[in-house]
């Protein structure tokens, strides 16, 4: 009875001396993480400080650039996509500190499962990035194609034209809005990637039949068109209630870098951006007077003004 119970004191005292070196090694683990967690504390609340002890100097912030809704969200992804990493490296150097400062006979163990722990995270996390990667590449070639087609339509100022870029409404944005005396535009951008393979002039054409664009390969888009009409209409269906008048928007599709083919005319005006300044309708919907365009400018105005947190 006696040999029984010194058995189980020992046995209690060697659990006991694991778990209190498994928990040194989690602290000492610990430990290395504290300056890095300190470290950003301290920055957190700095900037907090800088916030709160000055306010920026502009009454009023200028109006939103081509492509600021793409670039909004490539920061966001941009955010996630080093939160992700972190989260794998973190796990990582975790993992080694707790192998490394584990006891000697635990140490295969510890290493094992923190190894596995390892595996899992970065998996789990590798789908994410993955993901991300993908969109990340996609939201930068449209953000090229708002500046270029931007810096195009900027130039329509010289003529007496109101540009604005990235009107922003609920859920959505136009990517660019044009008002003058021939009309008001929503134009609509879509920056597609060309086939590698292909070579010559049928790289650069999309054909447009006045219903399908119609891409080198086969590949058929009328989702873009439907948002170039979307666009126009909830453009023109605003104004009117903001201005009090009845106002009409035309439809511009624009497709930086590609030449189109266009087989017809329709409600949609499909033009390659360089196309834009030598193709607005010789019969616009709604010629503009002056004073309308002035009272429509003056809405857009209002409407894409950057913010503070912008």
């Amino acid at each position: 009875m006696e040999c029984a119970l010194q058995s189980d004191f020992i046995k209690m005292n060697i659990l006991e001396v694991i778990i209190r070196e498994i928990l040194g090694s989690i602290v000492i683990a610990a430990a290395f993480f504290l300056p890095m967690i300190v470290a950003g504390f301290v920055l957190y609340r700095l900037k907090r400080k800088y916030a709160d002890a000055a306010s920026e100097p502009f009454k009023q912030l200028p109006l939103r650039p081509p492509g600021e809704s793409l670039r909004l969200e490539i920061d966001r992804m941009s955010e996630k996509f080093d939160d992700h990493l972190l989260t794998v490296a973190a796990t990582a150097a975790g993992g080694c500190m707790l192998t490394i400062t584990a006891p000697s006979s635990l140490r295969g163990t510890v290493g094992a499962l923190a190894f596995a722990i390892v595996v899992a995270v970065t998996f789990w996390q590798w789908q994410k990035l993955k993901m991300l990667v993908r969109r990340l590449w996609d939201f930068r070639l449209g953000f090229k194609g708002e500046r270029v087609v931007g810096e195009e339509l900027n130039q329509l100022l010289a003529s007496g034209f109101k540009v604005f870029h990235d009107v922003p409404f609920e859920g959505f944005n136009i990517d660019h809005v044009l008002v003058g005396t021939p009309g008001l535009y929503a134009i609509e951008t879509k920056t597609r990637r060309k086939p590698a393979d292909i070579k010559g002039q049928e790289k650069a054409t999309v054909t447009f039949d006045g219903e399908t664009l119609l891409f080198p390969k086969g590949y058929r888009d009328r989702d873009a068109l439907d948002q170039a009409r979307r666009n126009a209409r909830t453009l023109a269906e605003w104004l009117t209630k903001a201005t009090g008048e009845r106002v009409l928007a035309n439809a511009i599709l624009t497709l930086p870098g590609w030449w189109v083919a266009r087989k017809t005319v329709a409600d949609v005006n499909v033009l390659n951006p360089e196309e834009i300044k030598h193709s607005f309708p010789n019969q616009p919907r709604q010629p503009l007077s002056p004073e309308q365009v002035q009272r429509i400018a003056h809405q857009l105005t209002q409407r894409c003004r950057l913010t503070a947190k912008a």
